[in-house]
């Protein structure tokens, strides 16, 4: 019987259909593959679209699952937030170039992109203030929020 392994399926054009499918070179090829994207978004070479949904909303996505799944230790917290942190300035800064590099193809969503960046920034910078005073209202920040929200609008 002859042996079919997957590395010793016949090729019968070698040249032209390479068994790039297994190996140790097809994980080499992926990792470089991956670093490659994760540079290219660093520097906003990516489509508007690409850094936006896959990068940012997809890996959000991804990464609220996964997390919801696990439990971490007190250092396993504090690694996870240098890594959110690293994580979140690299999807901001690749999209905030992406939408200044596409600017001039999409203006309306470059600018929606744009305010959406520093809405992100303002929301880190207050939650960063909340938890380093003590968190929103019993002792920390107190924010004008009304005790009933629906007379809230009401004059």
């Amino acid at each position: 019987m002859a042996d079919m392994s997957p590395n010793k399926f016949p090729n019968k054009f070698p040249n032209k259909f390479p068994n790039k499918f297994h190996g140790e070179d097809f994980w080499r090829r992926v990792w470089l593959s991956l670093c490659a994207w994760v540079q290219d978004h660093w520097r906003g070479n990516l489509s508007l679209a690409e850094s936006f949904w896959i990068n940012c909303f997809f890996v959000n996505l991804g990464a609220g699952i996964l997390l919801r799944r696990i439990m971490l230790s007190p250092t396993g917290v504090v690694l996870l937030g240098v890594f959110s942190v690293g994580i979140s300035v690299w999807q901001l800064v690749g999209l905030w170039r992406s939408a200044h590099k596409n600017g001039a193809k999409q203006p309306f969503w470059s600018a929606v992109v744009k305010g959406l960046c520093v809405m992100n920034v303002v929301f880190f910078v207050v939650a960063l203030l909340a938890g380093l005073f003590g968190g929103f209202g019993e002792g920390g920040i107190d924010l004008p929020v009304p005790s009933n929200p629906s007379t809230f609008f009401e004059t």
